[in-house]
């Protein structure tokens, strides 16, 4: 009794086929319908129950099951490197994992997003008409360890042993040339006791059984199932064999429009990333462990597809190459399964970010060196202004008791020039801030010399006008009333 159901309602978050909103269940593999619908501007066949994909998986199984599976690989491979978690992986994991995943690097783990679908398991054993892949504990959709190391090894072969240089001839058996000429390729994957290779020595190519072999032995990289490290999403597909009565069995019927299109529906992986794992088995010996970190592949063709490495190093470029060209599951030459390296993009996504965090926090400590500058700058200006101001007070104040102690007596000795001593009594306000009453009786002397010095009756004029023109400025020295007291006695007497 297959237990497909079981499984995979053990791995979803609710119940796997039951549509919100509807509370019965529907069956996947029958009495489904199909409808048109128009999409974008075109009218095509959906699926009425699941237009729009349906599960929810528990993601705490994602994250139990992607640190166990390093976990596992950590303790059966030799020297397995420390991994760098991906950023894929941050979401995957809780912060416990977080911390532990942090000691996993990138050689030997590389994280692969589908294309489009994938459809791995299809032809599997099951009561229904089609399968998919699900771990038998979680009920999770995964790709198994068999399945990563033979998409290798089928690119590895049909790319570099199963044509001659010139790239057209291919020989009917390329694997049997890889067992027989190539050592690396046995260390990695392992040799049979019984092979078959082309003998390509005679006129006609001959097919040989290589029986009993005695280096035979098991590959010394250790593959891994490829589990999921997102929440995958698992969606309905459909096949539409358009003429069924011609490829029933026997049939004598020919393909003809009139015939039923019987509709197939099939579960596949859409919008899902998965982890690869591989690393060197720990039985292997030193001589071959040493040998393993650095195997070459010749090209027979292309030089610039030659890969030379360790053997982590070199499995990872023919993985990339194989899900990029070949993909993974069924249905590949329509264009199923196809994957692309997620691990490459995510690094420079990280780089990146790093460059930009690194950028801001470059940018912020030139920000605080440029206000630590400014600070000390302002503070010297601060400094040096107080600086200045005492100086200027103290000069002041020298000045102000050097004017004071010199006088107005000296400055204004003979001079009956109003023009020029308005300069030296201002000059002396201004620094002594007042003209003391002592001095006076000499600003009263100099007026009387001006007044007597007054030739022309313009000049005359000029001093007779009280309180206004130059009796305006000897009252801003003195006060009103000893202005006026002194035009009245010096004016007109």
């Amino acid at each position: 009794m297959d237990n497909f159901y079981i499984k995979l309602h053990k791995g979803a978050g609710e119940p796997f086929y039951k549509r919100k909103g509807i509370s019965e269940y529907n069956d996947f593999f029958k009495g489904q319908t199909l409808r048109w619908t128009e999409r974008n501007e075109r009218r095509v066949f959906e699926i009425a129950d699941f237009v729009s994909g349906y599960n929810q998986f528990d993601s705490e199984l994602i994250k139990s099951l992607w640190f166990r599976q390093l976990v596992h690989a950590k303790s059966l491979c030799k020297n397995f490197p420390q991994r760098a978690i991906t950023e894929a992986n941050f979401q995957a994991i809780d912060a416990i994992g977080r911390e532990k995943a942090a000691l996993f690097e990138e050689q030997g783990v590389a994280d692969y997003r589908v294309n489009w679908r994938l459809a791995i398991g299809l032809g599997n054993a099951s009561v229904f008409e089609n399968s998919l892949t699900l771990h038998h504990v979680y009920g999770v959709p995964y790709i198994p360890a068999s399945s990563v190391k033979g998409i290798i090894r089928s690119w590895l072969i049909q790319e570099y042993f199963s044509y001659d240089k010139d790239g057209e001839k291919r020989f009917e058996y390329g694997e049997g040339l890889a067992l027989r000429d190539s050592e690396d390729f046995c260390l990695i994957f392992g040799t049979p006791s019984e092979f078959k290779v082309a003998d390509n020595k005679s006129e006609k190519s001959r097919i040989k059984n290589q029986v009993g072999n005695p280096t035979a032995h098991i590959g010394n990289v250790v593959f891994f199932d490829a589990f999921p490290v997102n929440n995958p999403k698992v969606y309905v597909d459909i096949m539409n064999p358009h003429y069924p009565e011609y490829y029933k069995e026997g049939s004598r019927k020919p393909p003809a429009d009139w015939q039923n299109p019987v509709p197939i529906f099939f579960l596949t992986i859409k919008d899902t990333s998965f982890q690869f794992l591989f690393g060197i088995r720990k039985g292997c010996t030193d001589g071959e462990y040493e040998k393993l970190s650095n195997v070459s592949f010749q090209h027979p063709s292309d030089p610039e597809m030659n890969k030379k490495g360790s053997a982590e190093k070199v499995l990872k470029e023919l993985l990339e190459e194989a899900l990029t060209f070949n993909g993974a599951g069924a249905k590949t030459a329509t264009g199923y399964g196809r994957m692309r390296n997620i691990s490459r993009e995510q690094l420079a996504q990280i780089k990146e970010r790093k460059a930009e965090e690194e950028a801001v926090k470059a940018a912020q400590k030139a920000a605080e060196e440029e206000k630590r500058r400014r600070e000390a700058e302002e503070v010297r200006k601060a400094e040096e202004l107080a600086e200045r101001r005492e100086r200027n007070k103290q000069e002041r104040e020298e000045k102000v008791e050097q004017y004071k102690n010199e006088g107005l007596a000296s400055k204004l000795e003979g001079i009956d020039d109003f023009k020029k001593s308005k300069e030296i009594i201002s000059d002396y306000k201004n620094v002594v801030n007042t003209i003391p009453e002592d001095q006076y009786p000499f600003i009263k002397r100099l007026i009387q010399r001006c007044w007597n010095s007054a030739s022309s009756s313009k000049q005359k004029k000029r001093w007779q006008k009280k309180g206004k023109g130059d009796w305006g400025i000897v009252r801003s020295w003195t006060s009103v009333e000893v202005a006026d007291s002194w035009f009245d006695e010096i004016i007109k007497e």
